[in-house]
């Protein structure tokens, strides 16, 4: 294998693995074919879950709604109570949010997350939708995992600009065994076996949230790269644990928009495989200031729960991370 930055890719793979985003490369093929056909604009995507006490998935059966923002003026916090509006006696969490970029098949978008050998993608390619019709997408989920197994979940999505689709069906219902391999990050054998044990009677639905942010104005540079912020020590965020699933342990990774004074505003969650103790994280995070980084985006990796997340989960290294920015703050 090469050598790269010094360090021999054979002594890389004996590293520990730790969660990161897919850096997406493009070839010089890719390229040049991505150029001759029309991309699919700029989509974001979310993903949730959406928990049930019971097996009625009648409510889920067809859920699809439109938000009228696409997560930049009303917050993801009041997606979720719409959510419980229709879908009473259930729990809701956001779990990712990715952005894809152009991919090496022309008119595509693909983005993703890998933990070790499994790994979550979304491609986004446009649909046929007939003349008279909204411009649609075709959104396909994947999850892959070792040995070559794989589930894909495609979903037609035609969000108008500045909006957001939100859907959920049959056929994203996920078991409470795939749910913990592919959405959680248990911080070893025992914990994985008592969450099961919490979360085996519950019916588990991933939900799409697929936003149309605007086009950038002409002219405008690159939107740029978050800083990395360092986050204070904080011994409250490794005792936070949750009714639902009692002890556990998982990562919190957010992009925020630094105020003038410092604070932090507008969180977005990136990623969060600890939902169930997310808001508590975010209030304790509002408490915090980054002078050094007032005015910028920043990125926030945080560990939750027992200090084995930190053996666990860890967080993104090197230019893999689409966020990776200039070093933290």
């Amino acid at each position: 294998m090469a050598r790269r930055g010094g360090r021999t890719g054979r002594r890389a793979v004996r590293r520990p693995r730790r969660a990161a985003f897919l850096g997406l490369a493009l070839s010089a093929a890719g390229v040049e074919a991505a150029a001759s056909a029309p991309a699919a604009p700029e989509l974001v995507v979310r993903v949730f879950e959406v928990r049930r006490v019971n097996s009625d998935f009648g409510p889920l059966v067809g859920l699809r709604f439109v938000v009228d923002t696409d997560g930049r003026r009303v917050p993801v916090s009041s997606w979720l109570a719409t959510l419980a509006r229709r879908i009473p006696d259930a729990y809701f969490a956001q779990l990712l949010t990715l952005r894809p970029v152009p991919g090496p098949v022309a008119g595509e978008r693909l983005a993703g997350v890998r933990r070790g050998r499994r790994g979550v993608r979304v491609r986004v390619r446009r649909a046929d939708a007939g003349e008279d019709a909204a411009e649609a997408f075709e959104v396909e989920l994947t999850l892959s995992g070792p040995n070559g197994r794989e589930r894909t979940m495609r979903r037609a999505a035609a969000p108008a600009e500045g909006r957001t689709e939100v859907f959920t069906g049959r056929d994203l219902e996920i078991t409470p065994s795939d749910y913990l391999s592919w959405f959680r990050e248990a911080g070893g054998l025992e914990e994985r076996e008592r969450l099961y044990r919490r979360l085996r009677a519950r019916t588990i639905f991933l939900a799409l949230a697929v936003s149309r942010p605007p086009p950038p104005e002409p002219g405008a540079g690159p939107r740029p790269l978050p800083v990395r912020l360092r986050p204070p020590d904080e011994p409250l965020l490794l005792e936070l644990d949750s009714p639902l699933v009692g002890a556990a342990s998982g990562i919190l990774r957010l992009l925020v928009r630094v105020d003038e004074d410092g604070a932090p505003r507008d969180p977005q969650i990136l990623e969060s495989t600890f939902p169930e103790v997310a808001p508590r994280a975010l209030g304790i995070v509002a408490g915090w200031r980054f002078p050094q980084a007032a005015g910028r985006e920043g990125r926030l990796d945080l560990r939750l729960g027992s200090p084995a997340a930190g053996e666990a989960a860890g967080g993104p290294r090197g230019p893999g991370s689409p966020f990776g920015g200039v070093p933290g703050v």
